[in-house]
């Protein structure tokens, strides 16, 4: 009967991971929920939301796409380097301010050596690029000389991100709005 209770709630925490990767809209590496806290009786969705983004607040105020995978479907990886590039002419659409945290895959945020959990609109020393655009670096190494401006570090490890996007337009509150993309970068 013990094992029967333990495989049971192995199965059940597989089956939550996994609704846990199709919150709703699916793009460019990140599943979004635009739900929010409005489940009714999709309890599944209720438990995968409460797995990664246990206090979600209406959408109305936040939407907080999730990004486990990359663009290509392969799941995120601090081994890896990858990047987030958030074009000028197209920032994510809000009315008060979003950023990006990384967690390790148990929903924690990871000790760095600057001390930077979460990059958004509002971090200092952000750097833009000549047409405006923000490059974002997600590595565990710390970028060559002088790039750490953009550089949001994350475990040497499996990890995920959630990004919050307060005060949502439009564009973000029906989904025609697509989070950049979460590209590996290959060397």
């Amino acid at each position: 009967t013990r094992r029967a209770v333990l495989d049971g709630l192995e199965d059940g925490r597989k089956v939550v991971l996994e609704r846990s990767l199709h919150l709703g809209i699916e793009r460019n590496g990140w599943t979004t929920n635009l739900r929010g806290p409005r489940f009714g009786q999709d309890f599944l969705l209720r438990a995968a939301v409460a797995k990664d983004q246990i206090y979600v607040a209406i959408p109305e105020e936040a939407v907080y796409p999730i990004g486990r995978v990359d663009r290509d479907g392969r799941p995120l990886d601090g081994r890896n380097r990858y990047r987030i590039r958030i074009p000028a002419n197209d920032p994510p659409p809000v009315d008060a301010f979003w950023s990006i945290t990384a967690y390790d895959d148990a929903g924690y945020m990871v000790e760095n050596p600057i001390q930077r959990y979460s990059i958004g609109d509002r971090t200092r020393g952000l750097v833009r690029g000549s047409d405006g655009s923000i490059e974002i670096l997600l590595q565990h190494e710390p970028p060559a000389a002088g790039g750490s401006g953009n550089w949001l570090p994350v475990p040497a490890a499996p990890f995920y991100l959630m990004m919050r996007l307060y005060v949502p337009r439009q564009p973000a509150l029906n989904g025609s709005w697509v989070p950049p993309a979460i590209e590996k970068i290959v060397h």
